[in-house]
């Protein structure tokens, strides 16, 4: 089963969203020199939340006992990263309608989506992306995107930009990522830039969220990746 967390509820008053590096370290018996290799990159998230009133506590919990712990994939996007930075002036507040500030160029608004330029293998950390604003900046450090994976049930993967993305007159540009993609992309692919989401399982059961008179104390959950 998988679950997509509300986006209008229940984001946690801290967290942490990042790329862990798993890797094997060892030590020369000779000359005690040390290396180390990569084996994998994956998402963690740590989350916390504050009180909530008795009302909140009791559904948040129901909900919460409804993934059924590891068992459901769980859908989420970083709570600061909605949009890409440079979309607009007011980029994680939309409209009503959940759109955003138009500069005429269809980027701000999301209406100009990029997509992959050529096909790329799985574990690909560089790319040539199209469609991006010309001659323009379009996203920072710190920027996530999401890619599509048509082969399990339309749930993405996601990924972070280390390096800035600067378009060409063509609207191109070379897009610097981590962790490396999960699956083959093919030309022409889309790349989500709204409310980018991961597919993640909580590490645990769900902690009973702790009563106190008529308020629900703080708590914490942390989420790894699912990787195929």
């Amino acid at each position: 089963m998988t679950v997509q967390w509300p986006s209008n509820k229940w984001t946690p008053m801290s967290w942490q969203f990042r790329v862990k590096p798993i890797s094997i370290q060892s030590r020369s018996p000779y000359t005690g020199a040390q290396k180390a290799i990569k084996l994998a990159q994956v998402w963690v998230v740590d989350a916390e939340w504050n009180n909530r009133d008795k009302a909140g506590a009791i559904e948040f919990q129901a909900f919460l006992e409804s993934l059924d712990g590891p068992s459901t994939l769980i859908r989420m996007y970083d709570w600061w990263k909605r949009v890409p930075q440079l979309i607009s002036g007011s980029a994680s507040e939309p409209w009503s309608d959940d759109t955003f500030f138009t500069d005429g160029t269809g980027w701000g608004s999301l209406a100009l989506a990029p997509t992959f330029k050529y096909a790329y293998a799985r574990g690909t950390q560089q790319v040539v992306v199209n469609n991006l604003p010309v001659s323009a900046p379009a996203l920072l450090p710190g920027d996530n995107f999401e890619v599509p994976n048509y082969l399990s049930d339309q749930l993405g993967f996601l990924h972070t930009v280390i390096r800035p993305v600067n378009a060409d007159a063509s609207g191109e540009g070379s897009m610097n990522f981590r962790p490396g993609l999960r699956a083959d992309v093919a030309a022409g692919d889309p790349i989500k830039l709204f409310e980018p989401n991961g597919t993640f399982r909580m590490n645990s059961d769900p902690e009973a969220i702790h009563r106190m008179f008529h308020w629900g104390e703080p708590f914490s959950l942390s989420f790894t990746e699912d990787v195929p």
